[in-house]
């Protein structure tokens, strides 16, 4: 959370690119867990970004894990999977969608570049970002089981195996 005279605000409640431009660069993060996730990138520090962001994600440090993921696409701006870490941050945040839409485009623009188990992630993030634009009410739930699906396609294994977003 960003504050502000001293109350808190959400990243959802900030103009998305005041949001972009007053993130300070992200820091080293001790104790928040080992996640790894392997994603197409010509810098080895951008995998370490994009890996702390996931282990961020985890603890529900959206804020912390959008800072990381913003650092690895600064790394690497042809990251397709580092835009991907930058939606699900701001998803999680609750963003809205006329925030995420240009982070969907832009993951979009870049998926051609990343490998095929990669591109699963970013489908399943733009088909629903696609129906949640023509519904009125995207659920946790309903989330949750096209994230789980994508995985099980993905690697063939069931939710504990398959996606690293996903509590086990």
């Amino acid at each position: 959370m960003i504050r502000r005279n001293g109350e808190p605000r959400r990243i959802a409640e900030l103009p998305q690119d005041k949001a972009a431009k007053d993130l300070p660069p992200p820091a080293t993060i001790a104790g928040v867990g080992h996640s790894h996730f392997a994603i197409t990138t010509a810098s080895p520090q951008a995998q370490v970004w994009f890996d702390q962001g996931l282990a961020l994600l985890h603890c529900f440090w959206d804020f912390e894990a959008l800072r990381a993921f913003r650092g690895a696409a600064r790394l690497d701006p042809d990251c397709a999977m580092c835009q991907w870490g930058i939606y699900r941050a701001m998803d999680f945040a609750g963003s809205a969608a006329d925030q995420l839409k240009p982070v969907v485009t832009k993951m979009k623009e870049l998926a051609p570049g990343a490998s095929e188990h990669e591109q699963r992630y970013i489908r399943s993030v733009v088909e629903s970002f696609g129906k949640r634009q023509s519904t009125t009410r995207w659920t946790l739930e309903s989330g949750g089981r096209r994230w789980r699906r994508a995985g099980e396609r993905a690697t063939g294994q069931g939710q504990a195996k398959a996606c690293p977003t996903l509590p086990c």
